[in-house]
């Protein structure tokens, strides 16, 4: 039996081996929500006004329809899920997990389609595409919801990539439209691979051998599909092959820019200085190596390191890449495949190495996803060469390679074990990283849905020792505190103010903080003040919770009731329902305006201003049920109903009688 036969089986079994157990898993609480399962739009299915809203939305700071689209298919087939609150309150993530793994499987049999097609060499293509499709750094990018942008825009991505093994052999105009298509539609699930091009020009070089007047020496082996290009061109010419490519390349870079920036993503330069970007991207390439040969101790979130390197560090790794880039080059003609493999590797590194800082992370596991085909690439054909004629040596280097993979499945089966939940996962980035301020405020969150505020609160001041200037930390903390009574009433309200003072772009701090002053009449204006300043800031959650949205607005017209300013107050509830007209709260106080204080009084008796569905203290979202917002709201990062602290303290009573006379008063005016 030809041992061909076995090749695809294995590469589809592998990996599936390896991934199969995410059908279990939870979704996790770093931006699953925002994605998936707390964003209405998705979990909505794909209506018409959805598909329309995934096509025009830069929602979490991401431009992005494609993945949108192939997220909200799933919610088709999981039944069209309610929205929920939290990751371990959504049953149906197995559905999205499962749709991850499937396009991560196809893009193994793509990557190993495309390399066979490109160089006719059917076993070193099998080689480095399982080492793809295996290698523990893949798990992030597998095992993560949020991260299906990854493996769609590298399944269109690497379809380009075949196709144009069949332009290059045949061209042609109808040929060179599908690998066009194939890119823009990888670039519509993410604007990673806009350095495809790059790849394709490498790719001319070696292997399809198109550079017009240089020739490259190959390793011998089985003869190529089809007989190679003899037509070589100039450098020129094969670049202006690419420009339509280079076009779409740079629309979706800019459309890319300009979401990131219009969702706060883009750190400043006064952030993180340029030359610390530069620092940070030199040691990201030789961190990538290393954990490419030793995948261990991998992590959600790694730290910016800041201005924690030193020269020395900073030194070295500049000149460990400027030797390995000169030594690619030297030995291009001999071997070829090492120069392309490093060359893709340092290129497609390019948009995700920090020279524009998107997000904290210093840097990530998935961001490796494409890049490393070009190191799989060059070990695989390395492997090859090696293993020469000799039939004795191609046995025993086949062996070694098939331990390899082996021994790299099973470590990524138990890296991906590490994703079950998003305890299991912060808790493992803070063993595995050092001072991991994000890993801790995560894991503190799910401390306190259980209750555990001493845990909760030991792991928010330990984030602070590590971050002093994280709001989040100081937001969370203040809301913990404030929940353990008035005794700490000043230390939470000294941890919120802490929070504010950072300036941070996201608005949920400044809400906060107006939340908790709205409690005291004395400090209503100052509570107006921050809910003003909340609705300048960026979004950071889903559509119902940007900062103009109906909840910021449903506070600050609560607030300038109770300052006896009815229009003003009026005029934030119709803002409000006119971003969601299914929003009772703002409605119900429209009408205890109009209707007067003893029929106000009685609609608030079921609920009211600071009812269980009333003011809550934290970063929120209202709980949808067929389509409508229930009674029930829920926080996001943090936030606890307001009437249980209220009423810990002992103002409720005071609160809602000066509300009530507020009321009182508004009314008259309004009926005068």
């Amino acid at each position: 039996m030809n041992p061909r036969l076995f090749v695809i089986p294995a590469l589809v079994i592998l990996p599936a081996a390896v991934f199969a157990q995410t059908a279990r898993f939870q979704f996790v609480d770093f931006d699953d929500g925002e994605y998936v399962y707390a964003n209405a739009r998705v979990v909505g299915g794909l209506t018409g006004e959805n598909v329309r809203w995934a096509f025009t939305t830069t929602h979490a700071g991401k431009w992005m329809p494609l993945t949108w689209l192939s997220f909200m298919l799933d919610a088709e087939f999981a039944g069209r899920p309610s929205r929920v609150a939290y990751p371990e309150n959504a049953a149906y993530a197995g559905a999205f997990h499962v749709t991850n793994v499937v396009l991560h499987v196809a893009n193994g049999l793509l990557l190993f389609a495309a390399l066979r097609a490109l160089s006719g060499a059917w076993w070193t293509s099998a080689l480095a595409a399982a080492l793809f499709a295996v290698h523990p750094l893949r798990v992030e990018s597998v095992a993560w919801v949020t991260e299906r942008k990854d493996v769609l825009s590298a399944f269109f991505g690497l379809l380009a990539m075949w196709g144009y093994a069949g332009y290059v052999r045949a061209p042609g105009l109808g040929r060179y439209a599908i690998v066009a298509a194939c890119f823009a539609l990888s670039l519509l699930a993410k604007e990673m691979l806009v350095t495809l091009p790059f790849v394709l020009l490498l790719l001319d070089y070696w292997p399809l051998h198109r550079f017009a007047g240089h020739r490259t020496e190959d390793s011998g082996g089985p003869p190529p599909l089809a007989p190679l290009p003899t037509v070589h061109r100039p450098l020129s010419t094969l670049f202006l092959e690419k420009l339509p490519l280079l076009g779409l390349a740079a629309a979706s870079s800019v459309v890319g820019f300009l979401a990131h920036r219009a969702g706060g993503a883009v750190a400043s330069l006064d952030a993180i200085p340029l030359p610390l970007r530069l620092a940070n991207a030199l040691w990201s390439y030789l961190f990538y190596l290393g954990k490419t040969l030793w995948p261990f101790r991998l992590a959600a979130f790694y730290p910016h390191p800041g201005d924690s390197l030193g020269l020395p560090i900073i030194a070295a790794s500049a000149g460990f890449l400027l030797i390995v880039t000169a030594l690619a080059v030297w030995i291009a003609r001999r071997g070829p495949w090492l120069a392309v493999g490093w060359f893709w590797f340092l290129g497609t590194l390019v948009p995700v190495i920090g020279i524009v800082q998107v997000g904290p992370q210093g840097m990530a596991d998935r961001f490796t996803y494409f890049p490393l085909i070009g190191l799989f690439v060059a070990a695989a054909w390395t492997a090859r060469t090696a293993a020469g004629s000799s039939r004795l040596r191609q046995a025993a280097i086949g062996a070694v390679c098939g331990a390899l993979v082996a021994a790299l499945a099973v470590v990524a089966w138990r890296q991906t074990a590490h994703w079950r939940d998003g305890e299991a996962l912060f808790a493992h980035a803070i063993e595995v990283t050092d001072c991991n301020a994000a890993a801790h405020v995560k894991l503190a969150g799910y401390h306190r849905r259980r209750g555990e505020t001493g845990f909760e609160i030991r792991h928010l001041r330990q984030a602070l020792e590590c971050e002093p200037d994280n709001s989040m930390a100081h937001m969370n903390l203040g809301i913990a505190y404030a929940r353990q009574g008035p005794s700490r009433r000043n230390e939470a309200l000294a941890q919120l103010r802490a929070a504010v003072s950072r300036r941070p772009p996201d608005f949920r701090p400044y809400f906060n903080l107006g939340q908790f002053l709205a409690m005291d009449e004395a400090r209503l204006p100052e509570a107006e003040f921050y809910f003003r300043a909340a609705l300048e800031r960026r979004p950071r959650s889903i559509e119902a919770w940007r900062p103009d949205g109906p909840m910021v607005w449903t506070a600050l017209g609560e607030v300038l009731a109770r300052q006896e300013r009815p229009a003003e107050a009026a005029e934030c509830f119709e803002r409000a329902l006119q971003l969601d007209p299914e929003f009772e709260r703002p409605r119900e106080h429209l009408r205890e305006l109009h209707e007067g204080a003893n029929k106000g009084a009685e609609a608030r008796s079921a609920g009211g201003l600071y009812g269980g569905a009333g003011v809550v203290l934290g970063g929120f979202f209202g709980k949808f049920q067929n389509g409508r917002r229930n009674s029930v709201e829920f926080p996001r990062d943090g936030g606890y109903n307001q009437r249980s602290i209220i009423s810990a303290w002992g103002f409720l009573p005071r609160s809602r009688s000066h509300f009530d006379q507020s009321l009182i008063r508004v009314s008259r005016q309004l009926n005068s």
